[in-house]
């Protein structure tokens, strides 16, 4: 399934009829308003482009264009557009199926993190995530690794939380166990944690498909309060994800480009989205680890990646 250019534009029309009627909240439509409405036209809502320094009312358009539902008892809710209501619908059980399988990863005995990235499972007892989350963690010893210890000389210990959801007061928390393999060189950002499997989360298939530009995929992750670029843009994000953080999320888009191991997406994510999965719409399969971007771009590890280094841990 394919996002095409008329459901950009019809997402466009959404934007611009919520911004007359100003049904947007009050802050939002004053950074608007200061924008005349001829200033507001298509060419900026061009979400394939991949802009770095966005300015505070692309920054808007993007983030409203590419939203990021919050998360309840493994279910979203995309009714607030109606294109994206129309394209995630027919696919929204199955993938409320496959939330339950991303979890946010805690951190004990850290002096400053609470937690440090996403992870899914992808096999019994296994999770992937990045390569910069699990280093936070653990340090290889040569034939292994160990956890690192913080500053009054305890080991830091860590779990995975498969819920942590908006004023839903529950976990389905368990232990990490250990490292499996977390690279070694700069590329791929990717590592296995193993953890101690206690309740029944089933995990999530990897897609042995080709990834193509253009198809349609839900980043799923716990985006964090980042420090923007500038006060504005701080300010707006705060006002666009109505400062709620560090709960499980579904953000759609689509695929902006494919490369040899990487691919890029325009799903709006922050920095607690390391380690998302990275769903096609239509199959629930993962194509893909997310680990690098934000509102603007975003980076992530190609399923082919995810499925060799797997099969490498497992020989």
């Amino acid at each position: 399934m394919k996002i095409e250019k008329k459901q950009n534009e019809r997402l466009f029309s959404e934007f611009m009829e919520s911004y007359k009627n100003q049904k947007f909240p009050d802050k939002i439509m004053q950074i608007l308003e200061k924008y005349p409405e001829d200033r507001i036209n298509l060419k900026l809502f061009d979400l394939d482009k991949n802009v770095k320094g966005i300015d505070t009312v692309k920054l808007i358009i993007k983030a409203i264009g590419r939203p990021a539902f919050l998360v309840q008892n493994n279910k979203f809710d995309p009714s607030s557009s109606e294109t994206w209501n129309d394209i995630l619908a027919p696919y929204s059980d199955d993938l409320s199926k496959k939330i339950q399988s991303v979890g946010i990863i805690k951190m004990k005995n850290h002096e400053n993190l609470y937690y440090t990235g996403t992870g899914f499972l992808i096999e019994n007892s296994i999770i992937v995530t990045n390569k910069h989350v699990a280093n936070v963690l653990f340090q290889s010893t040569g034939n292994g690794y160990k956890w690192k210890t913080n500053s009054r000389g305890e080991e830091l210990r860590a779990s995975i939380d498969f819920v942590k959801e908006y004023k839903i007061y529950r976990e389905i928390e368990m232990d990490i166990k250990g490292a499996l393999y977390i690279e070694p060189k700069a590329k791929p950002d990717i590592a296995f944690l193993e953890i101690n499997m206690t309740d029944n989360i089933k995990p999530l298939k990897i897609s042995s498909s080709k990834s193509y530009k253009d198809d349609a995929i839900a980043t799923i992750g716990y985006p964090s309060k980042i420090k923007a670029a500038d006060y504005n843009s701080q300010k707006t994000l705060d006002l666009i994800f109505e400062n709620i953080y560090d709960v499980k999320r579904l953000s759609p888009g689509k695929i902006t480009k494919t490369e040899t191991q990487d691919i890029k997406h325009d799903c709006s994510t922050t920095g607690g989205n390391s380690g998302s999965a990275i769903l096609d719409i239509e199959s629930g399969e993962v194509v893909a680890l997310h680990y690098s971007g934000g509102i603007e771009y975003n980076s992530a590890i190609s399923s082919n990646i995810i499925q060799y280094y797997l099969k490498k841990i497992k020989n």
